[in-house]
Order: C-alpha cells, then sequence, then structure tokens
C-alpha cells in the first residue's frame, strides 16, 4: 500500500479504525486537474471513511454535484482549466439552493487578501498544498458548518 505522507499527519492516521458512522456518510467531492494528486488524496480520505467523487474540470465538478445530491464537502483547487475554484465555489453556493454545501479552496501559496477573497466566495476554509492534515481539516468543516454536512 502507497503512503500519503503530504495528506496523513501520523496523529491522524492512529485514528483509522475508529470511524464514525457520520464520517462514513459524508461525500466529498475533490476537483483538481493534476491526476496523481487526486488519486492519493482521495484514497487518503477514503481510508478515513469519506466517499469521494472526483473531477480535474470546474465544469465536470458541476454535472457531479448535480447528479449526486449527497455529496456536502467540496475541496477544490484554485487553478484548474477553464474556471476557477473560486468561480466554482460561487457556482456552487448560488445554484445549490436548499442544500447545503461546505467548499474549501486549495492554494499553492496564500494571503490574507487571498482568504478573504475566498470567504467573500463562500468557501468554509482555506487550504494551502501541500496537505498536511486533511482528514482533520475535512472533520473540522464538518463540526463548524453542521447544516451543510
Amino acid at each position: 500500500m502507497a503512503a500519503f505522507p503530504s495528506v496523513f499527519s501520523n496523529e491522524s492516521a492512529g485514528r483509522m479504525g475508529s470511524l464514525s458512522p457520520a464520517r462514513r456518510e459524508t461525500e466529498v467531492l475533490f476537483v483538481d486537474d493534476d491526476r496523481a494528486f487526486v488519486a492519493q488524496t482521495t484514497a487518503a480520505l477514503s481510508l478515513f471513511g469519506y466517499r469521494c467523487f472526483e473531477a480535474g474540470r470546474a465544469e465536470d465538478a458541476l454535472r457531479l454535484f448535480e447528479k449526486e445530491r449527497r455529496i456536502r464537502i467540496v475541496l477544490t483547487s484554485q487553478r484548474l482549466p477553464g474556471m476557477s475554484g473560486l468561480e466554482l465555489i460561487k457556482k456552487l453556493n448560488a445554484w445549490s439552493g436548499d442544500r447545503k454545501v461546505a467548499a474549501m479552496l486549495l492554494v499553492e501559496s496564500a494571503s490574507f487578501d487571498d482568504a478573504v477573497t475566498a470567504l467573500r466566495y463562500g468557501a468554509a476554509d482555506l487550504l494551502q498544498k501541500p496537505l498536511r492534515k486533511l482528514p482533520r481539516q475535512v472533520d473540522t468543516v464538518k463540526v463548524e458548518f453542521p447544516a451543510a454536512c
């Protein structure tokens, strides 16, 4: 089995044995055009009990989000072919209607202005790559945005 050092911390890897039913039912959409990064990250989240969907483009993510009604968390890279991650978050929040979604924006480097802009577009969080403690960060979003999850 491959290791996921950029996604797991030693602390969170030790918790894999005790997955709550709520976590097992949470569906995550991961949007990034780096196929290896997507495969690694979704595999890691799956080990923690999340059901993951993948998209390489924002347009594909919108179609998946419409089709898979149980998706409650969206992790999207800012840099995507075509539509940006910020634009995707804005569309998801406007388009979701009564369906709540917690979207997290993934960036290579982040400034205060980036964080403010992400929040204005409706992002629940701004995460900087490489992702070191992603399962814990997703859990935190579920606690802070329970209506979405």
